[in-house]
């Protein structure tokens, strides 16, 4: 505890700081928009006005294990053959049959 506190005024951003960039990460993350390690050092240039070191993201993962960076993959080929406009015409009529159907059906309940 003592050891992450006495360097505390060295590091780029306050506690405050960092929480409120946690926060943020968090929130993009949630509504599927998540930053990359270039986006949060921007963030993090705009917040203080300085450029973050080379290492300064990875020792800020190391301060917040619940942050961490993952790689984006391609789609599936066999999931993008599916989406094309033939499957997606059958399923608007299935769901089109349904609420003819079921009229008072919840769109929860789909």
């Amino acid at each position: 505890m003592y050891k992450r506190g006495a360097h505390e005024k060295q590091q780029l951003l306050s506690k405050s700081q960092e929480a409120a960039l946690v926060q943020w990460i968090g929130y993009q993350a949630a509504v599927a928009k998540p930053l990359d390690r270039d986006d949060i050092n921007s963030l993090v240039f705009d917040i203080s006005g300085i450029t973050p070191g080379t290492n300064w993201i990875y020792h800020f993962e190391q301060r917040h294990p619940e942050i961490h960076a993952s790689q984006p993959r391609n789609l599936d080929p066999k999931c993008a053959q599916n989406f094309n406009p033939t499957n997606i015409a059958h399923f608007y009529t299935l769901l089109k049959d349904m609420y003819n159907a079921f009229p008072d059906l919840p769109p929860k309940h789909v």
